[in-house]
């Protein structure tokens, strides 16, 4: 007597599908005028205070600490309360909006995996917003203390956009996870507010939250780009590296046992 064991035919790798929804999402759900908008705002609230403060008088800022870094310190403490809020309102609904609509029970009727299609949805969300807020933004803050007659230093310059892409990632990710965990794009929108802002205001009293939520990684890598130290660099981004793969670890498992 034999058995013949048939093959499962249902199966699919965790990556089916992730090329063409990559492209979905890069190309077809985010418009022309999408970029524009993303850049203007992100431009205009960072760069436009940079100029503004770096086309003061120099007697205006008199004790304040140099100009050259007060906006250095304006510019990356704007671009991360921006990070902080904007990113939550622009990817509140990513997953949501979805879910509720069928649009995602739809797409995995095709040969597509969930994980694929979180992992789809979260890689396009971050290269998004690292090509606009982090990239583009960053070369035309370059150019505006260039016209100002300031030289950054490149390699410290370079090395703090990557941590300012860190800090995107980081709120990416946790508004991803939490679009997981509720159908509420309020819930999901509050949440991850609260955390971004909520670190700045307990940071007054509790310093060391700032080692756990890393809202003001960029800020103090200000020092890769003067030339001092920076003190606690290395944990805090470890931190954040750490609490990255958590959170996708968890909307990954959560996505995967969700009834579409």
């Amino acid at each position: 007597m034999t058995t013949e064991v048939i093959p499962r035919t249902n199966t699919k790798p965790w990556y089916a599908g992730m090329k063409n929804l990559l492209k979905r999402e890069i190309y077809h759900e985010r418009s022309r005028m999408y970029w524009i908008q993303q850049l203007f705002v992100w431009t205009l609230f960072t760069n436009g205070m940079v100029a503004l403060i770096l086309a003061l008088p120099p007697d205006i800022i008199e004790g304040m600490g140099s100009m050259y870094v007060l906006s250095l310190a304006t510019s990356y403490g704007i671009l991360t309360l921006l990070i902080a809020i904007f990113i939550p309102i622009l990817l509140q609904g990513t997953i949501i909006d979805d879910k509720v609509s069928g649009t995602t029970a739809w797409i995995l009727s095709k040969p597509v995996s969930k994980k694929a299609y979180l992992l789809s949805k979260l890689m396009a969300s971050v290269l998004s917003i690292v090509v606009v807020s982090v990239v583009i933004n960053g070369a035309m803050t370059y150019g505006v203390f260039s016209a100002f007659g300031y030289t950054l230093n490149i390699s410290g310059y370079v090395m703090n956009l990557g941590l300012t892409s860190v800090v995107v990632v980081y709120f990416a990710s946790l508004t991803i996870m939490l679009g997981t965990l509720t159908t509420s794009r309020g819930k999901v929108l509050a949440v991850a507010v609260v955390i971004g802002l909520g670190a700045q205001l307990i940071a007054r009293y509790i310093p060391l939250i700032l080692f756990i939520i890393p809202y003001s990684l960029p800020v103090i890598g200000i020092g890769l780009i003067i030339g001092t130290s920076v003190a606690g660099l290395e944990v805090l981004l470890l931190s954040a590296c750490v609490q990255i793969i958590i959170f996708t670890v968890i909307a990954l498992f959560v996505f995967d046992r969700t009834e579409l």
